[in-house]
Formats: structure tokens, sequence, C-alpha cells
């Protein structure tokens, strides 16, 4: 009996972990995250980043020269794409990545859109971010995207 009590309360939680962040939060904070990079608000970029990351990843959008660099290699993030949270990818803590396609008003890595990963904690901030991520499988479907939706 003590048996079954165990694999049910095993299997609640671990549910509940599982299903902590959904399509939906993840696609929240996407569209928090082009609002306020394409009208460079800083203070409400960095208010969507996990307090619980190191303070000067934190911090990285009072430096104004990075939204700068960032933009000049982007432009205008013009819209975003959620493809999948894929359970192969994790980030250092064991969080899930999702994947974004984001398209841009300029060209990266010789297209009009880039591969943006995200993870979130348990309070739907960014825990851990990719930006312009780079592999055979992103450009693919950066590609499929891209024709299915120019």
């Amino acid at each position: 009996m003590k048996r079954i009590y165990s694999i049910i309360m095993l299997i609640v939680f671990s549910s509940i972990r599982c299903d902590a962040q959904s399509k939906h939060d993840f696609e929240h904070i996407m569209s928090k995250f082009m609002k306020f990079y394409n009208n460079g608000q800083k203070d409400s970029l960095q208010s969507l980043l996990s307090t619980k990351i190191d303070r000067s990843e934190r911090n990285m959008f009072n430096k104004p020269e990075l939204l700068q660099e960032m933009k000049k290699e982007t432009g205008v993030l013009r819209s975003y794409k959620y493809i999948l949270t894929d359970s192969s990818d994790v980030d250092a803590n064991g969080r899930l990545m999702s994947l974004f396609i984001i398209n841009c008003s300029k060209k990266v890595n010789n297209q009009k859109a880039f591969a943006f990963n995200i993870s979130l904690d348990q309070d739907n901030k960014i825990y851990n971010w990719r930006f312009i991520t780079t592999s055979h499988r992103n450009d693919s479907l950066i590609k499929l995207t891209l024709s299915q939706h120019p």
C-alpha cells in the first residue's frame, strides 16, 4: 500500500513540475520581450528576467550599448512563432528550453529570422536565454517557418 501511495504521489508531483509552464506562458513572455526590445525599454526588459539568476546577468540591460548592439544586428523584431519545448534541450539547472523563430527586419546569418531559446522559472520569468542560436536543426526550422509565414 505504501508503494502504491508513493507511486501515485510521484506521478502527481512530476506532472505538476512538467506542466509548470505552458506554450501560452512562453508566448506571453515572448510578446512582452518583443515589445520592450523594439521600444528600447531596458527597465521593462530587465523586469522579465528572473531574480534567481546572477545579478550581473539580471542587470545586463543597464548597459545601453548592449541593446544597441543587439538591435544593430537584428533590426526590429517583427513577429515570432513558438516552435517547441524540447525535452532534450535543458539549461544548466534542468529547465526545459523553448524554441522560437523570430522574424526581424535585418538579415541574421543570411536570413530575416533567427532562433531564440528561453527557459522560465516558476514565476514565469526568463531564467536562461540564448539569443540567435545556430544549428543545422534551427536553420532548417527557420527556413520552414519563413516558407510558411514569409
